[in-house]
């Protein structure tokens, strides 16, 4: 969703709560309203608390599951990096062949995987080059005890960036159940039902706290769905990390 689609959402739910709110004042006599302030004002606020402690809930385990995505970036170019870094001590034939295939990896996440995962997909082109990336660390020779040392160290390094991997596409695919999306969706109509039957003397009042209120709970369930699937949409994760990460590696000696 778009930052245009999202303001356009905001709005409209705004000006149809203002219309609604209108219209219903010209169909229902104020005094009518007026009689369910009492038992409503209280059912309104009990409500609201709910769906505030609701909301909270979702907010959190969809902010946190957003930055789980972006640390696991991070953390998989800083492997990738270390790695490259590594591999530079290594012999000159030797350095040049595990620097290549960690640029061939990079750049296939960033060209390859990263529009597959705006469509939840992986990359069977970055996957295959990550595989030769093993392989080649794999068949590294160990003739002195320093070339087994950072033979080990890439291989373990690989191993963490190949985990750091599989939570990047795990979040890429882990949105809120339809479920919880139902309920919050319930919960903020039935809270704009309430104020519609709230009598106001000033007509014009009534209509902008209930815009304003409608408003407010239509922006917030849409920041919410742009943050539900951190590589999709105006707040998608973008591969900045993974770019940084290639001129790292083609900076080195």
């Amino acid at each position: 969703m778009s930052f245009t689609m999202a303001i356009v959402i905001v709005l409209a739910a705004g000006g149809g709560a203002a219309l609604l709110t209108w219209f219903i004042r010209r169909k229902v006599h104020i005094d009518a309203l007026r009689r369910h302030h009492e038992i409503g004002g209280a059912v309104f606020l009990q409500m609201g608390v709910v769906f505030a402690v609701l909301l909270a809930f979702v907010f959190n385990q969809v902010w946190g599951e957003y930055n789980a995505a972006d640390e696991a970036i991070a953390r998989e170019c800083g492997d990738l990096r270390v790695a490259a870094l590594l591999a530079n001590n290594l012999p000159a034939d030797a350095a040049a062949n595990i620097k290549q295939l960690i640029t061939d990896y990079v750049t296939s996440v960033i060209n390859n995987e990263w529009p597959a995962m705006a469509e939840r997909r992986d990359s069977i082109v970055a996957e295959s080059h990550l595989r030769q990336l093993a392989l080649g660390v794999a068949r590294l020779s160990s003739a002195n005890a320093d070339e087994a040392l950072i033979r080990g160290e890439l291989i373990v390094l690989l191993r963490s960036a190949q985990q750091h991997r599989e939570t990047r596409l795990y979040e890429m695919t882990s949105g809120l159940p339809l479920t919880l999306w139902v309920m919050l969706i319930a919960f903020s109509v039935t809270l704009l039902g309430f104020l519609f039957f709230f009598g106001m003397e000033v007509i014009v009042t009534q209509m902008a706290f209930t815009a304003v209120f409608a408003g407010s709970l239509a922006m917030v369930l849409v920041i919410l769905g742009m943050l539900n699937y951190p590589f999709e949409g105006a707040m998608a994760l973008q591969p900045n990390e993974f770019q940084q990460t290639l001129v790292h590696v083609g900076h080195l000696p």
